[in-house]
């Protein structure tokens, strides 16, 4: 598994490498970050480690739905909330072309790839019938980030998540992404 993941990430790696446009940093030193998803909630925390890469890490919960098509009468709606963590690794991009063009690039507005590891915890609460276990997840994508107003932030990611659930030993690989809007404290 080890050996699976370190060769999954190695293409991100060096990917990061080619994108490199200069010594100079636009990206701010660290940032504290709340977070309302679209179906839940989250804290942030993104620190500079590189002239364009940050390391951002995320705890919250997230609230699932389902609907069973066969319900006749609507009453078949199901849920979980579930808490979650994350850590992810992030490669900015596009900061000149933006002040070129005199965008806003505070807080670290811009465009980025990314890596993101987390594990979604078992549900704190959940309706009957909903069967749903705690998940470790890797997910490589693409996303940016923009300023709205002075504290405010939006964000869209778009990738492909690897969800491995251990209880059921199984797998699940598709399209993801997330969108948020965050307001920055510091």
């Amino acid at each position: 598994m080890k050996k699976k993941l370190l060769l999954f990430c190695i293409p991100f790696l060096i990917s990061t490498g080619l994108f490199a446009q200069d010594t100079t940093s636009y990206l701010k030193a660290k940032q504290l970050k709340i977070n309302a998803e679209v179906i839940g909630g989250s804290f942030s925390y993104e620190a500079k480690v590189s002239q364009t890469n940050t390391l951002y890490f995320e705890a919250g919960a997230q609230y699932g739905i389902s609907y069973r098509y066969s319900s006749d009468f609507g009453n078949d709606y199901r849920y979980a909330f579930s808490p979650l963590i994350s850590i992810e690794g992030r490669h900015y991009y596009h900061f000149k072309e933006r002040i070129a063009k005199h965008k806003d690039i505070n807080h670290n507005a811009s465009n980025f790839w990314f890596l993101r590891t987390g594990y979604t915890f078992k549900p704190l609460s959940q309706s009957a019938g909903y069967t749903f276990s705690d998940a470790l997840s890797v997910m490589p994508g693409w996303g940016i980030q923009r300023n709205l107003g002075t504290h405010f932030s939006m964000e869209v990611q778009l990738g492909v998540p690897v969800n491995y659930y251990p209880a059921e030993n199984s797998w699940y690989v598709g399209p993801g992404g997330g969108f948020k809007i965050g307001y920055v404290f510091k």
